[in-house]
């Protein structure tokens, strides 16, 4: 058991959790983008010279803040867009939250047993062209 969970296990303290670790993740990710890009800067400047090494290092610094930094919030906006126009939410959540009814074990394991029972299931598959 780790120290965290064990102190804060039972007290509702889950989302303070999650976020605090978010934070040190993106701190981490952070550091480690910084040395890659001074790890290229390094390389291409004894390889090939200062006036290329700044260009190939401006392009691993887009590279690194689109794949690390533009993606994410793109698709973060995307989500709440998407949440934001979904009747059922509580407020103050981001993503729609819809209560399982109390008979859903037994409605899925029905819908698997119809999804395995039908007959196109049970036919043989198609040979490759």
């Amino acid at each position: 058991m780790d120290p965290v969970n064990g102190t804060l296990n039972g007290r509702n303290e889950k989302e303070h959790i999650v976020r605090v670790a978010n934070r040190y993740a993106l701190a981490g990710l952070a550091a480690v983008a910084v040395a890659m890009i001074g790890v290229v800067l390094l390389v291409s400047r004894l390889v090939v010279g200062s006036a290329l090494a700044a260009a190939i290092t401006a392009l691993a610094t887009a590279v690194c803040c689109w794949c690390w930094w533009c993606q994410p919030l793109l698709r973060r906006r995307h989500v709440r867009a998407r949440s934001a126009a979904t009747p059922d939410r509580f407020p103050g959540q981001d993503h729609a939250w819809r209560p399982l009814p109390e008979h859903a074990p037994a409605v899925v394991t029905a819908a698997m047993q119809a999804e395995r029972s039908r007959p196109d299931r049970l036919a043989a598959p198609r040979p490759l062209r």
